[in-house]
């Protein structure tokens, strides 16, 4: 006699999952999350690891770019899923994750308001000021300048700095059918703890 199909169907949207699938845990009691939790748990640990390829994109111009990745979740025990009268062990998911990346560049000009601005250094006591005249002002503005530091600071924004920014929103998948998307490799198995008390 044929063993029956197994069928499970994992529904999600923009916001995250909408399907509920129980799982098991080792000690036989039902586990707080569902598999779907597990899986976008792992998509987002998978979304961290992965360096955006080839950026910026498109010689830093606005625009959207896809890519796709093989995902392969594996537990440290396989998933158990109660089904009628039969148990359903997984002990690995394997998927092609979409990927979105929309770019767009960052434009400030800190001189806009300013009809000039110059730097004035003493040279007898090596001090540098500022000079500067808004455009609507009469008035020229002196401020002595702080030395600047040797390094710059990780966390502060220069010319041609480049944010990157991952957002936990979904998108679908059929938005990717006509783009062809570029197909990128991660280096490791994303591997979420297996449902212990959660």
């Amino acid at each position: 006699m044929p063993k029956p199909a197994i069928s499970l169907e994992l529904k999600f949207d923009e916001k995250g999952p909408v399907s509920s699938t129980p799982l098991l845990l080792p000690d036989g009691k039902p586990a707080v999350n569902c598999l779907e939790k597990y899986i976008l748990e792992a998509v987002h640990e998978g979304l961290r690891r992965l360096n955006a390829p080839y950026v910026p994109l498109n010689k830093g111009g606005d625009g959207t770019s896809y890519f796709v990745t093989a995902m392969n979740i594996a537990p440290d025990k396989p998933f158990s899923i109660p089904q009628e009268n039969m148990l359903t062990v997984i002990p690995k998911i394997s998927f092609d994750l979409g990927i979105k990346v929309s770019q767009s560049r960052m434009r400030h000009d800190r001189a806009e308001k300013y009809l000039f601005a110059l730097a004035v250094e003493n040279c007898v006591n090596g001090s540098v000021s500022s000079a500067v005249r808004e455009k609507d002002d009469d008035n020229t503005e002196l401020n002595l300048l702080p030395k600047p530091p040797t390094e710059c600071p990780k966390d502060i924004l220069v010319n041609g700095s480049i944010i990157r920014v991952v957002v936990g929103a979904m998108f679908p998948f059929e938005e990717m059918l006509d783009k062809n998307p570029v197909r990128i490799r991660t280096t490791e198995d994303a591997k979420p703890s297996t449902p212990t008390g959660r």
